[in-house]
């Protein structure tokens, strides 16, 4: 598969570069130990991450801005 194709792909390390995060955190989020569960492929003992599901995770993650009070 291509890597520029949003249906690829993705190892628990290629996850922890993308999110700068470590590869313990991806696992952890992966199997639900940790919330948000990040989707995942459980292809026998290897673990994949489909790019599409990667970016709705971070979609569902994202905060709204607070609204800013000015200094006073």
């Amino acid at each position: 598969m291509n890597s520029t194709n949003n249906g690829s792909l993705l190892t628990a390390r290629q996850v922890a570069e993308r999110f700068n995060v470590s590869i313990a955190w991806v696992l952890a989020h992966a199997e639900g130990r940790r919330l948000p569960i990040l989707p995942s492929l459980k292809l026998g003992k290897s673990v994949r991450f489909r790019e599409d599901d990667l970016d709705k995770f971070l979609a569902g993650c994202r905060r709204a801005m607070a609204k800013v009070r000015p200094i006073q």
